[in-house]
């Protein structure tokens, strides 16, 4: 065996892998992946039900796994998430015996002194560090550059390869995602998350008022850096085909924080094997803005989205935010967009009436009313007014968000059962 791996640990990823394919023979996945298709054309379904939980640090942690080198590493971790989620969550989500090696790609950041504003543990909170502080500071950001290390993929490829290759489809590089290189280039096409990063949050709002001029400088910056890093992937040839059900960490998908991808509406008919822009789904949100009137969201964000979004085949939009005055706006920059967030601090009712089957409504469930204060009554009230209120339109449910399940993981399970059972009732 390769000298990164030893004897023991591939014995242990083999494993693994054999109880993935095992699972993935499942002929309920082919059953689930056809709803999604379905779901993602507008075509009358039944509710869809997903749970990628952000505590995977609880569920599969970190001090358990058993691979040193950090690529199989992640592949170990990725490999026990679908096993575990397999014993626990009969959700919508779907299990295959695909396995995806990322390129060993790298960007540079947008500037020299970029602090990001996260704690090293996901349950954590932590403030802003902002490098943008005088509206002289502009001229410090930077285009960030997309490079592939080939030796090393090759090597990646290959290793995998030879680990799983007679057990799992291991295909080369993974399918672009929100959050494809997220640490730098933020959550999707979003920009606005970027900024923020870079100036502060509350900076920001101030700027809106007293400095409107610096923040379209920073969004056509923000904006041009993106369109170029898009433009290099595509060029390398490692933005892959995101029509599917691939998850990121268990979590994100090609439509963000929102539902499955999977749809035959992609690649474009003239597709011949080389990835474009309208072959894939883009994502974008404004949560930064949440408490910004959707005027400004329409002169300071959207007409930088639009651009972007403009060149994928079809689009998701929204995350956390509150978006009660906003689907009418948003609608009217995004274009061939296909799912939209209702998140846990939008109402659904409004959400419904506005949307109106227009649009695919992923409505996702505060965390909260889950693991903190859980009640299968007050639960089974809340999704069924939900999927009452939908009108038999296209509508996923969500459980996202949870940053920790407090101990209690199989709430998460109860609520998975309640809203299956719910969504396969409903009529």
């Amino acid at each position: 065996m390769h000298n990164r791996i030893s004897k023991e640990e591939a014995v242990h990823l083999r494993t693994l892998a054999i109880q993935v394919k095992e699972i993935s023979q499942d002929p309920k996945w082919k059953e689930k992946k056809e709803l999604w298709i379905r779901l993602n054309k507008m075509e009358k379904t039944r509710p869809l039900v997903i749970f990628p939980p952000e505590c995977w640090h609880e569920l599969v942690p970190e001090e358990t796994l058993r691979v040193k080198d950090p690529v199989f590493r992640t592949l170990e971790k990725e490999l026990r998430m679908r096993i575990y989620r397999a014993e626990h969550f009969d959700d919508d989500v779907v299990l295959t015996d695909v396995l995806y090696i990322p390129y060993d790609t790298h960007v540079t950041d947008w500037t020299d002194d970029r602090v990001r504003p996260y704690d090293d543990r996901p349950d954590h909170a932590a403030c802003f560090h902002p490098c943008i502080h005088e509206v002289s500071d502009i001229k410090k950001l930077k285009l960030p550059e997309l490079t592939v290390d080939e030796e090393k993929s090759r090597e990646n490829f290959a290793l995998a390869r030879e680990i799983f290759g007679d057990i799992l489809i291991v295909v080369e590089g993974e399918p672009f995602t929100a959050s494809t290189h997220q640490s730098i280039m933020g959550w999707g096409n979003s920009l606005i998350d970027i900024w923020c990063e870079l100036r502060g949050l509350e900076q920001v709002m101030y700027d809106l008022y007293e400095e409107p001029e610096l923040t379209h400088e920073a969004m056509s910056i923000l904006y041009e850096g993106r369109l170029g890093y898009l433009k290099k992937g595509i060029e390398l040839g490692i933005w892959k085909l995101n029509n599917n059900e691939y998850m990121v960490n268990g979590t994100a998908t090609a439509c963000g924080s929102n539902g499955l991808a999977c749809t035959d509406l992609l690649p474009s008919e003239d597709y011949d094997g080389t990835v474009r822009m309208k072959d894939l789904w883009g994502y974008c949100m404004a949560q930064e803005f949440t408490a910004v009137s959707p005027d400004m969201l329409e002169e300071f964000v959207l007409p930088y989205q639009n651009k972007l979004s403009a060149l994928f085949g079809m689009n998701a939009y929204g995350c956390c935010e509150n978006m009660n005055r906003k689907y009418d706006v948003v609608e009217k920059y995004i274009p061939n967009l296909r799912q939209i967030a209702v998140s846990a601090f939008s109402d659904i009712d409004v959400a419904a009436e506005k949307i109106g089957g227009k649009y695919v409504m992923s409505w996702k469930v505060n965390p909260t009313d889950v693991f903190h204060t859980f009640d299968e009554r007050r639960i089974r009230d809340m999704i069924s007014h939900g999927m009452e209120v939908s009108g038999g339109n296209p509508l996923i449910v969500e459980l996202r968000e949870a940053q920790t399940c407090c101990g209690h993981i199989e709430h998460g399970s109860s609520w998975v059962d309640i809203c299956m059972d719910l969504a396969r009732n409903f009529e």
